[in-house]
């Protein structure tokens, strides 16, 4: 994503919502199952959880917000918090 101008996943996906952005990537050929990977496991993971995480912020209306890990440790307490007491819908 960082390639293609967008610092995150959440920046793509409000690219796309606003339509300034295109839908897509050019398929990695590492892509298929056979083939040779070209990125660790590990840097993958962090990639996914980084947009998991900021997706959860966004979510939690922080949108206006700039993302910082202190901004959405503090968001995931809020949540847990209020999944204790009860208050949280669904």
């Amino acid at each position: 994503m960082r390639k293609e101008g967008y610092d995150s996943g959440v920046a793509y996906m409000i690219a796309i919502k606003a339509k300034t952005g295109a839908a897509g990537f050019p398929c990695r050929g590492s892509r298929a199952f056979v083939k040779a990977k070209t990125r660790p496991l590990a840097e993958k993971l962090q990639n996914f959880l980084d947009y998991l995480f900021r997706c959860v912020f966004v979510s939690a209306g922080c949108l206006d917000e700039e993302y910082t890990l202190e901004k959405a440790v503090e968001v995931f307490r809020g949540i847990r918090r209020r999944r204790k007491e009860g208050t949280m819908g669904c």
